[in-house]
């Protein structure tokens, strides 16, 4: 199960520009096996980008490169996001938190065993998980 909560702000180019927030319309809660469906602009993209970039698929060789500069864009200048994701795996009894704030406009990001509060370093991550993003 995928539990989850995230604000993007996207800025304008001018200060005269209007500056918004996209929360996600998207339900909060999606189980193992899900599909995504929504109106145009209801987060459904940012909500796949966010969850590839939180697994380090901008920094991965093997990701197509439209959908690294896709993921990148969430981390633009203009841009501000944070995010909390929570990842359960009932049949192993296994949980990963993962969190960025958007005080923190790097990309940096925090990930931990959801057990023992045990962080994730990316080695440690794409060690034990596989990212499937295409």
């Amino acid at each position: 199960m995928i539990k989850f909560k995230y604000k993007l702000v996207r800025s304008g180019q001018n200060s005269s520009d209007i500056t918004f927030t996209l929360p996600p319309e998207l339900d909060k809660e999606l189980p193992n096996i899900f599909k995504i469906m929504g109106p145009n602009s209801s987060g459904k993209s940012t909500l796949l980008h966010m969850l590839a970039f939180s697994f380090y698929g901008h920094k991965k060789k093997s990701l197509h490169k439209r959908l690294k500069r896709k993921i990148e864009t969430l981390l633009a200048d203009r841009h501000s996001l944070e995010f909390e994701i929570h990842i359960t795996n009932e049949k192993y009894n296994e949980k990963i938190i993962i969190k960025k704030l958007a005080a923190n406009d790097t990309p940096d990001i925090s990930i931990y065993n959801g057990k023992d509060w045990e962080t994730y370093n990316k080695a440690r991550l794409e060690r034990e998980f596989e990212l499937i993003y295409d």
